[in-house]
């Protein structure tokens, strides 16, 4: 009996404070979102960080094959070329991952 007091009243008061949270982020101008909407500013973000990665690896590889194919170290020229090779190859699992995401979250919200 003691036990569901305090189980009521602690449900009383999570949700005292619950609902102040509510209110003061609508007062703040803060919107409510649903999950999916959540999901979706998520992955963008993720897929522009993705592809901020991936420009960077272009950059790093193609200047370490300018400077080291001047100096003739092919060992080096090599190892730009994998880079390259690596960013290219990611920059396409990039793009398959957002189209899937893309095609995935049209259909959820096309199903509610």
């Amino acid at each position: 009996m003691a036990g569901f007091v305090i189980l009521s009243i602690w449900a009383t008061a999570a949700s005292a404070v619950l609902g102040g949270l509510e209110t003061t982020s609508t007062r703040a101008g803060f919107k409510k979102d649903d999950l999916l909407t959540l999901l979706a500013r998520y992955l963008n973000w993720l897929m522009g960080f993705l592809g901020l990665i991936f420009f960077l690896m272009m950059i790093y590889g193609g200047i370490s094959w300018m400077v080291n194919s001047r100096t003739g170290k092919d060992k080096e020229i090599a190892k730009a070329k994998n880079v390259l090779t690596a960013a290219i190859a990611g920059l396409m699992i990039v793009i398959a991952a957002f189209a899937v995401t893309a095609f995935l979250g049209d259909s959820f919200l096309t199903a509610q």
